[in-house]
């Protein structure tokens, strides 16, 4: 059985990484060319919201452990809280 202390050691380890990987993820989506960027009011967050939550999303299939329905179970519970 894994501690918390060594849990929260391997989740700063993984999230270390993210984020680079995430600006990256993000700078991809924007050169993708699905944007209007003329369209975009220049003082708004919206856009910039908007490619982070695709960048998130699609990365976050990047971490899960697997595709067993035990994993799958273990998310969702957490998703609750």
């Amino acid at each position: 059985m894994q501690t918390k202390q060594e849990i929260i050691s391997k989740v700063n380890d993984v999230a270390a990484s993210l984020p680079k990987a995430i600006v990256e993820e993000c700078t991809r989506l924007l050169n993708c060319g699905a944007l209007d960027l003329e369209e975009a009011d220049p003082n708004s967050f919206v856009i910039p919201k908007v490619i982070l939550v695709v960048a998130l999303e699609n990365m976050a299939a990047q971490y899960y452990p697997s595709h067993s329905a035990r994993w799958k179970t273990l998310i969702e519970n957490l998703r609750h809280f």
